[in-house]
């Protein structure tokens, strides 16, 4: 494989206590968004253009299932191969990448 996936990416901490800051926290709809969407900055960083499932989960810090939950919302980076019983999701660092892989 290419290059060594690093530890999982936690969106930044703010200072003092804000309810912006208890949200990221605390809500599930809200953290488990901003660490795919800071996956994704991660992986164009360390020059991933795409990562399957299991490894885009180990780099953004979110579970497999959680990522399997919360697709839907970043379909336009994410894009699942094979049949519906044995589909393999995939995620690309921007919609771009995406779009260039599946022309």
């Amino acid at each position: 494989m290419g290059k060594k996936i690093t530890t999982p990416v936690m969106p930044p901490k703010r200072k003092g206590n804000t309810i912006a800051g208890f949200r990221v926290e605390n809500i599930p709809s809200v953290r488990i968004p901003a660490r795919i969407k800071a996956g994704f900055a991660l992986m164009k960083k360390e020059g991933h253009a795409y990562l399957y499932n299991a490894d885009f989960a180990r780099l953004s810090g979110v579970s497999a299932a959680d990522l399997n939950t919360y697709h839907e919302q970043f379909s336009e980076q994410n894009h699942e191969l094979g049949n519906s019983s044995r589909s393999k999701l995939v995620w690309f660092a921007t919609p771009a990448l995406k779009k260039a892989a599946l022309e």
